[in-house]
């Protein structure tokens, strides 16, 4: 963790990953990607942070530091459809619009 201070006497902190936990309000992190043919992409890995809905804007981010914006469109744990999910849990997060070769080569997601 650190905490930086400019000269307007702000602050900003930063998590071990370089991410600011109060300006960033979910984070998901990947541990594995599948393709399933006729819904798209799941990434599965556990929410760190934050809750995650259905119909969520999130950006996956990649290891230069650029992203790929894309939306939730499900959520499963266990073989349950959720409408959620919160810290701790381990899910899959079906997403809109990316490849698999996109979220494979992603470090984790964020919510706008």
């Amino acid at each position: 963790m650190s905490i930086e201070y400019n000269r307007n006497m702000s602050f900003s902190f930063t998590d071990e990953s370089g991410h600011d936990p109060v300006h960033d309000s979910a984070r998901f992190i990947i541990s594995d990607v599948f393709e399933i043919i006729g819904k798209g992409v799941v990434a599965t890995g556990l929410v760190d942070y934050g809750v995650f809905n259905v119909g969520d804007h999130v950006i996956l981010m990649k290891q230069d530091g650029s992203g790929i914006k894309s939306t939730i469109t499900g959520i499963e744990a266990f073989r349950k459809e959720l409408d959620a999910a919160e810290p701790g849990q381990n899910v899959g997060l079906l997403l809109r619009g990316v490849k698999r070769i996109d979220v494979s080569t992603s470090k984790e997601i964020v919510k706008v």
